[in-house]
C-alpha cells in the first residue's frame, strides 16, 4: 500500500499549520500519523455510543483509504479527530449549521462551523433596543489593558465591582469565562433580557436587568495558546469587547426593525471570530422575497459594511412564475398583475440589478421549493429538542428557555422552513441543524473501485459522528444528515478515464462510463447506509450526497477543489498572519510579498506564496481553466453531477459551485 506524503510547498505548509500536531520530540506529525488518530477516534464512536464494534475489515479499509489520501474526510475531522473524540461535542466536527438566535450563531461560529440564518421579521422575536445598558471592565493588570480601552469607556475590575455593589437599579455583574461558551453567554444574557423586557406581564419572578457589567479579566491575553486548537494563539478579550461595544451602539438606535437589528448584531459578532488564528466566520444571511423589509435587505450591503455574510433572497416557485410572466412574455403593461406578482417582479429587478451593478453577485436567489425537505417529527420541536447537558454548559437561564421555546414554536410553521449553509450545498432547517461532510479525493483514486469503497467508508464514518452529543440533538436524531462529497474530479477524469473538460461536457454517450461510475458509487452509499443505519438503530439520513467547495483539504491533497475547474495553472496564494507575529516577520524578511489588511481584519497582514498546481502539470495544455470554460458547458457539468452524484430523488444536497463571468459579455 502506498501512503500519501503531503507535497512540499503550499500543501505541507497548510497541513502543518492547520492539522498536524507537534509530537513530544518536537517534529510535526506526518499524514499517516494524523489520519491514524482520526480513524481510531471515529471507529470508537460506534462502540461507545451504541455498543457496536466496527468490523476489523471496515476499520482496515477505512484506515487504508485515509492513509492513501483517497478519503481525507474534511478539515474538521483532520483537526479534531483522535482517541478523545468520544468525550467531545459533535459541533467540533460539523462543517455547517443554522441558527435562529444570535448567541447560538456566535457559539457555532466559534466552534468553526459555517452558519446560516433566516432574517424574516416573524422569526426575529427580539427587540434589541430593549437590551440592558452595557459597561465593560478589564483588570488593569491584564496583559491586554491599554489606555485606549480606558478612553473607550472600559473601566477597571475594581470600579466594576464598586459600581455593581452600589447600583440603585437592577444591575448584573458578570465575570466572562475564558471559553467559547463563556463568550456566547454574554450575548445570551443580552438577547434573553431584551426579549424578556419587551414582554411585560411574564410570570418569571425577577424583574428585567437594566444594566449589565461584563468583566473580561478572566479571558486569556492575546497570543496565549488555545489547547482545543492545538495551542494556536488566542485573540485576547479586546476584539470581543469591541464587538460588544458595537452591539451596544446598535441597540441604542431607535426605530430599527428587529430583523435588521439581528443582522447587524450578527455581523459585529462574526467579525471578531478568529478560531485559533486560522479560520474566520462563514455565514449566509437570507430573507424571504415577500417578507416586510425585503427591499432594504437587498440594498443593505451597498454602504460597504456587513461583509461577513453572503446575502440571498429566498424565492419560491410562485415567485419565479410571476417573474417569468413579466419577463419571458415581455409584458410591458403590468396592470393585469396581482399585487403579489408585482412585488415578485419588483424584487427580482432590484436584486438582479443590485447584484450586477455593484459587482458583488449579491444578493443571490435561493429557491426553497427546489431543495430536499424532511418534515417528519416537527411536532416534537421545542426547547427540549436541544440537549439538556449542552444547554447547561451554555448556562441557559429560564428566560433563555422561554425565548428558545417561543421562537421554535413559530419557526416550525413558518413559510420558509428550510434554508442552507453558507456555501449553499446543504438544506438545513432554519431553526437549527447541522451537516457533517467528508471528502473523497478522486484525484488519489487508482480506479473506480477506490471511488466506490471510499464513498461507502465515508458515509459510515459520518453516521458515526452523528452518534455524538450535539446541542441540536433532536434535529440530529430526526434527520441524521450527512454529506459524502467529492474533490479532485478533473484529475480522476484525466488519469483514469483519459477525459478532458470538453469531453466531460460534450455528448453524453461518449462519456457515459465516467458518469455511470459516479452513479454506481452513489448507489453503493445508499445500500450501505440502509444496512448500517439499521444496525445502529438510527434514522436513514435525510440527505447524504453533496459536493462542498473543499478548499483547504484539496490544497493539502494538491488537487482541484470540489467540483471546480482550476482558476489558474500558476498563481500567487495570499495567506493571513498576525502582523506582530514572528512567522510573518520571518517571511517578510525572506522576501515574500506582503500586504497590510488591518483596516478590514484587525491586526492582520497577508503574505504571498508563488504556487504551481498539480493539474497543470498532469494535463499540460489540455487543462481548461475556469475563465476559459463557457457558461453553458459549466451548467452541463453541474446538471450531470446533480443527476449522477446527487441522484434524482431526495437523497441529495446540492453542488456548491462558483461560476464567474465577465460583465462585458453578459447583459
Amino acid at each position: 500500500m502506498s501512503v500519501f506524503v503531503v507535497p512540499k510547498g503550499m500543501p505541507l505548509s497548510i497541513f502543518e499549520d492547520k492539522y498536524a500536531r507537534r509530537l513530544p520530540e518536537g517534529r510535526k506529525q506526518t499524514w499517516e500519523e494524523r489520519v491514524t488518530e482520526v480513524v481510531e477516534g471515529n471507529v470508537a464512536l460506534a462502540k461507545h455510543f451504541k455498543g457496536l464494534e466496527v468490523s476489523s475489515a471496515d476499520k482496515v479499509e477505512f484506515l487504508e483509504l485515509m492513509k492513501r489520501g483517497v478519503l481525507p474526510m474534511s478539515g474538521r475531522h483532520l483537526q479534531h479527530g483522535d482517541k478523545g473524540q468520544i468525550g467531545r461535542l459533535g459541533e467540533n466536527y460539523t462543517n455547517c449549521s443554522t441558527s435562529a438566535f444570535s448567541f447560538l450563531k456566535f457559539w457555532l461560529l466559534m466552534k468553526g462551523s459555517g452558519v446560516g440564518r433566516l432574517y424574516d421579521e416573524d422569526v426575529c422575536l427580539v427587540d434589541w433596543s430593549k437590551a440592558p445598558k452595557i459597561t465593560l471592565a478589564l483588570d488593569q493588570t491584564h496583559p491586554d489593558w491599554t489606555q485606549d480601552l480606558y478612553d473607550r469607556g472600559v473601566i477597571s475590575r475594581g470600579e466594576a465591582r464598586f459600581l455593581a455593589k452600589n447600583a440603585l437599579t437592577n444591575v448584573l455583574y458578570h465575570a466572562v469565562e475564558d471559553s467559547a461558551e463563556g463568550w456566547a453567554e454574554v450575548i445570551q444574557i443580552l438577547e434573553s433580557e431584551a426579549y424578556y423586557s419587551s414582554r411585560p406581564g411574564e410570570s418569571l419572578e425577577d424583574s428585567a436587568v437594566s444594566h449589565c457589567i461584563f468583566d473580561f479579566s478572566k479571558v486569556r491575553g492575546k497570543g496565549s495558546p488555545i489547547r482545543g486548537q492545538q495551542n494556536r494563539p488566542a485573540s485576547g478579550p479586546v476584539p470581543f469587547m469591541t464587538a460588544v461595544q458595537n452591539v451596544s451602539s446598535i441597540t441604542a438606535q431607535i426605530g430599527m426593525s428587529k430583523w435588521e437589528q439581528a443582522m447587524r448584531i450578527d455581523h459585529e459578532l462574526a467579525a471578531c471570530v478568529v478560531v485559533g488564528g486560522i479560520r474566520r466566520s462563514a455565514r449566509i444571511a437570507l430573507k424571504t422575497w415577500d417578507d416586510p423589509g425585503i427591499e432594504d435587505f437587498i440594498l443593505i450591503k451597498n454602504s460597504g459594511d456587513l461583509w461577513s455574510a453572503n446575502n440571498s433572497v429566498v424565492t419560491t416557485d410562485e415567485f419565479w412564475t410571476a417573474v417569468r410572466k413579466t419577463y419571458d412574455d415581455h409584458q410591458e403593461d403590468t396592470s393585469a398583475l396581482t399585487e403579489k406578482e408585482k412585488l415578485a417582479t419588483a424584487v427580482f429587478y432590484l436584486a438582479a440589478t443590485t447584484a450586477y451593478t455593484k459587482n458583488t453577485g449579491e444578493p443571490s436567489f435561493f429557491n426553497s421549493d427546489n431543495i430536499s425537505k424532511d418534515c417528519k417529527g416537527l411536532e416534537n420541536v421545542n426547547v427540549n429538542y436541544l440537549s439538556r447537558k449542552v444547554r447547561s454548559d451554555l448556562k441557559f437561564s429560564e428566560r433563555t428557555d422561554k425565548l428558545v421555546n417561543d421562537l421554535l414554536e413559530k419557526a416550525v410553521t413558518h413559510k420558509t422552513l428550510y434554508i442552507c449553509n453558507p456555501c449553499g450545498e446543504i438544506p438545513l432547517a432554519m431553526f437549527g441543524g447541522y451537516c457533517v461532510i467528508g471528502d473523497i479525493c478522486a484525484a488519489r483514486a487508482n480506479n473506480t473501485e477506490d471511488l466506490e469503497r471510499a464513498a461507502v467508508a465515508a458515509a459510515k464514518a459520518l453516521v458515526r459522528v452523528n452518534l455524538m452529543p450535539f446541542l441540536y440533538e433532536g434535529e440530529v436524531k430526526r434527520t441524521n444528515r450527512i454529506g459524502v462529497s467529492l474533490t479532485g474530479l478533473h484529475e480522476l477524469a484525466f488519469t483514469v478515464f483519459g477525459l478532458t473538460w470538453d469531453d466531460l461536457t460534450g455528448p453524453l454517450e461518449d462519456v457515459q462510463h465516467f458518469w455511470n461510475a459516479l452513479g454506481s458509487a452513489r448507489a453503493s452509499v445508499e445500500s450501505a447506509l440502509e444496512r448500517y443505519c439499521a444496525e445502529l438503530g438510527v434514522n436513514m439520513p435525510s440527505t447524504y450526497m453533496t459536493i462542498k467547495p473543499s478548499g483547504t483539504v484539496s490544497k493539502v491533497l494538491d488537487c482541484t477543489e470540489g467540483a471546480h475547474l482550476p482558476a489558474y495553472g500558476y498563481y500567487m496564494r495570499w495567506v493571513m498572519f498576525p502582523s506582530d507575529g514572528e512567522e510573518f516577520s520571518n517571511l517578510r524578511a525572506r522576501g515574500y510579498p506582503t500586504k497590510d489588511v488591518g483596516t478590514t481584519y484587525y491586526g492582520q497582514s497577508i503574505v504571498g506564496f508563488p504556487t504551481r498546481t498539480r493539474i497543470a502539470e498532469l494535463m499540460g495544455d489540455k487543462v481548461t481553466k475556469a475563465g476559459e470554460a463557457s457558461i453553458e458547458s459549466q451548467y452541463v457539468w453541474i446538471q450531470r453531477l446533480e443527476e449522477y452524484w446527487l441522484g434524482e430523488e431526495e437523497q441529495g444536497g446540492q453542488v456548491s459551485y462558483t461560476l464567474k463571468f465577465s460583465k462585458d459579455a453578459v447583459d
